[in-house]
This record gives C-alpha cells, structure tokens and sequence, in this order.
C-alpha cells in the first residue's frame, strides 16, 4: 500500500477502531455539507427501517463537534449513510430494471 495510502494512515495503531478515522474523513470531506442529501435517509424511512428525523437529529448533534464525539456514536450513523446509499442505487437499479423488462414483454407481445 505504499504510495497509495498515505503513511499516516498505513502505520496507524487504531485502524481496529476506525471510527477515528471516520470522523477524519468527515471532517476533512466538509463535514455535513458534504453528505447533501444522503441524510435525509428517504429510502430508508420509505422501507420503514430508520425514523428519518430521529436520525437527522442524531446527525446533526454529532456534526456540531464530531472531534468531541464519542468514537462509538459515528458507526450507527455511517452504517445508515451506507445503507440510504445502497437503498437508493438499488432502488433506481430496479427501476432501470423493470422498465427495460417492461419494454421487452411489451415488444414480445405486439410482435405476433
């Protein structure tokens, strides 16, 4: 990994816990700003899985001072923003998806 991860990265000793990092990355990346709209967690509440305004008020008190934060309290909220990410490309998949089934039943069927 040399060259490709930063050395301050490659010889950390907490890399078992990562939630330090995390909350590096966070920060770094612009924090709140940069995560946009993955924080409204739509699909996520649209399946019934996360209460979105608890969580957008969990998230919002761990980005006021995500430093100061337990190092614990950033894995929950990562693993939704994760989950809202995937939720969504799975749902458009799935849209692409039976759209394109939809036009092939349908050509099947009008060509008799």
């Amino acid at each position: 990994m040399q060259g490709i991860v930063p050395d301050s990265i490659r010889y950390r000793v907490d890399k078992a816990r990562p939630f330090e990092a995390f909350t590096e990355l966070f920060v770094a990346s612009g924090g709140k700003d940069s995560l946009g709209d993955l924080l409204t967690m739509r699909e996520m509440a649209r399946m019934g899985i996360v209460d979105a305004q608890e969580y957008r008020d969990c998230f919002t008190a761990f980005a006021r001072n995500p430093g100061g934060a337990s190092p614990s309290a950033w894995g929950p909220l990562w693993g939704a923003i994760t989950a809202e990410a995937f939720a969504r490309w799975f749902s458009a998949f799935n849209v692409r998806t039976d759209s394109a089934l939809s036009e092939t039943a349908l050509s099947e069927t009008t060509c008799v």
